[in-house]
């Protein structure tokens, strides 16, 4: 059996560690962008670039030495990320040193990718994802979540910079800044996503602890299953949903409704039952949606609650189908109740609920309401909300993020944004098993959701010849 090449050493670790980049080196055509040099010394290897007419080195093993060198104020940091792989030879030597545990090398040439991984074994290094090289086209934010979700990535990321290989890199300043964009929104994510008030976690454990008894005696979320329709439909309260309902009451024979606790009442006012409403919400508050939503509407509603639900929450829901599920905080791993399911890694009951579509095997999911975002008329839920449709009043330090559809910016806030990032990570994850269509016709861009009109998504989507049968 013939010995392998570099190369084919490096594509079997790819394999399995970066799919991505290994179907598109499998199928990649070398463009002959890149001019190879090979000085006298084994470590002076440099490229010309003929498309930008320049060297990527002035010399190859001097600039690698100070490159080395600088890096020494920062040897102790075990995650590094770099913009830039050059030709590999510095992220060889850094990679002698064991003390570094993860570096990220982000490249914008798949020429040179291509060129390095014939040239340098790093395979082991590649297998072990203590070196990672991400093509720049393919990061995301999932991705980026992915990086920086290691529990040890996340401790060191209060230290994260991005650093550039060598200055022929500068050429790519545009997307060294997008990629940093995307690293630090990651950064924030994962940090925030463990909550910011250690008063709201204690008052969670109390719930999920009184709740106890209800949640055993609760049926498990496991036997939920799709037996219904394809398509499955969310509805949340942002400040387009009032012009979604007549078309809403029109497919809801036809398609399964997931509706967030704050839509019930209105849902209930336009006369369209859904089949769910989930809460995950610890505050009292949230049982007002319940106590203005009559019995008689919810009693056949499932109701999915998370467990650390308020006990006003739980005496004003009036449905014969109340299931509590366990959020997957470490907290609630130690009660060793694991058939009973963990639901709602995202921070809304509209994440919550895009989870349970998917584990519930639907193919379709649409979102409807989910605005996350002001509307142009400084609104902040729909007409019929509870709490007014400007319960939220927006601020100078709000951000301002793409609109749904493209062509402009709207104005959100840092929860709402929270709510996007896990809906975009969810999307990630889920890739192509379900698609998810952003049908809300306004408020915030989801990026990885098809963004179609609610009309659109029903035609394309939605088989109206039968309609569902009840669970």
């Amino acid at each position: 059996m013939a010995e392998l090449t570099i190369f084919d050493k490096n594509m079997n670790a790819l394999m399995s560690a970066n799919t991505l980049l290994w179907i598109r080196l499998s199928t990649f055509n070398y463009s002959d962008r890149f001019e190879i040099f090979q000085g006298s010394d084994p470590a002076a290897i440099n490229f010309f670039d003929k498309e930008l007419g320049v060297p990527v080195y002035n010399k190859p093993v001097d600039d690698t030495l100070e490159r080395i060198n600088a890096l020494v104020p920062r040897q102790t940091i075990p995650f590094h990320y770099f913009f830039g792989l050059g030709n590999g030879i510095f992220f060889k030597i850094l990679l002698k040193n064991s003390g570094f545990k993860r570096i990220v090398v982000c490249e914008p040439n798949l020429d040179l990718i291509y060129i390095v991984l014939n040239l340098l074994d790093f395979s082991e290094e590649i297998a072990a994802k203590r070196f990672e090289i991400a093509y720049v086209p393919d990061i995301d934010f999932p991705y980026a979540v992915y990086l920086f979700s290691n529990a040890l990535a996340k401790i060191y990321s209060k230290l994260y910079e991005f650093e550039i290989t060598c200055p022929y890199y500068e050429h790519f300043s545009t997307q060294v800044i997008e990629v940093n964009k995307i690293f630090v929104r990651a950064i924030e994510h994962c940090v925030t996503g463990h909550g910011n008030d250690a008063k709201d976690s204690l008052i969670g454990i109390q719930h999920h602890v009184q709740n106890l008894p209800l949640l055993v005696r609760s049926p498990k979320l496991q036997q939920l299953k799709n037996r219904n329709t394809e398509v499955a439909i969310i509805i949340s309260t942002g400040p387009s949903l009032a012009k979604q309902l007549p078309l809403l009451r029109e497919v809801a024979p036809y398609a399964t409704l997931f509706s967030i606790d704050a839509s019930l009442p209105i849902l209930e006012r336009e006369g369209i039952k859904p089949d769910f409403v989930l809460s995950i919400e610890r505050g009292e508050p949230t049982s007002n949606f319940y106590k203005k939503t009559s019995p008689e509407f919810q009693k056949d509603v499932i109701a999915i609650f998370a467990s650390l639900a308020h006990e006003e929450t739980i005496k004003a829901c009036k449905s014969d189908h109340l299931i509590l599920a366990m959020r997957p905080f470490g907290y609630t791993r130690y009660f060793d109740l694991h058939e009973h399911g963990y639901i709602g890694i995202g921070m809304s009951a509209a994440n919550m609920a895009h989870d349970l579509v998917y584990h519930m095997g639907y193919k379709t999911c649409i979102l409807i309401g989910q605005d996350l975002a002001f509307g142009d008329d400084g609104t902040s839920h729909s007409s019929g909300h509870i709490f007014s449709q400007h319960e939220v009043k927006h601020k100078e330090s709000d951000l301002w993020v793409e609109r749904w559809g493209g062509g402009g910016v709207v104005r959100t806030m840092i929860y709402w944004n929270m709510f996007r990032n896990y809906f975009e990570k969810s999307i990630g994850e889920i890739g192509d098993k379900m698609v998810t269509i952003n049908a809300t016709e306004g408020g915030a861009r989801i990026y990885g959701s098809l963004e179609l009109t609610f009309r659109e998504a029903c035609e394309k989507y939605l088989d109206r010849s039968k309609p569902k049968s009840p669970f």
